[in-house]
């Protein structure tokens, strides 16, 4: 009498590969897991955020980051970091390490 998996190849196959992409969906989160948060001391700033979440993740003072953004007294875009370097005419980059620059020195984001 033949087996199961003679009689069905292509589900036998089908199984197969299934589990296989299986695998490799949790080979990669374990890999994301321990590259960005086991492996990462603190969070760094990044062009994605937006003022507000600056201030709530590091918890930096509104007034130490209000300079640096050209912010006014009642104004937190809910524009990103990049898009507001790209409105100022900074790259990214700059924008991003003054802001870097400013959570270390308020001791924030410990």
């Amino acid at each position: 009498m033949p087996d199961q998996t003679s009689r069905h190849p292509v589900l036998t196959g089908a199984v197969i590969v299934l589990f296989a992409i299986a695998l490799g969906f949790g080979t990669h989160a374990v890999w994301l897991f321990s590259t960005r948060v086991l492996s990462s001391g603190k969070p760094q700033v990044e062009g994605w955020m937006t003022p507000r979440h600056v201030i709530a993740v590091f918890n930096l003072p509104r007034d130490d980051l209000a300079p640096i953004l050209g912010l006014t007294a009642d104004d937190t875009p809910f524009a990103t970091l990049n898009d507001l370097a790209a409105e100022r005419g900074l790259a990214p980059d700059v924008l991003l390490r003054q802001v870097q620059e400013a959570i270390d020195r308020a001791g924030a984001g410990a």
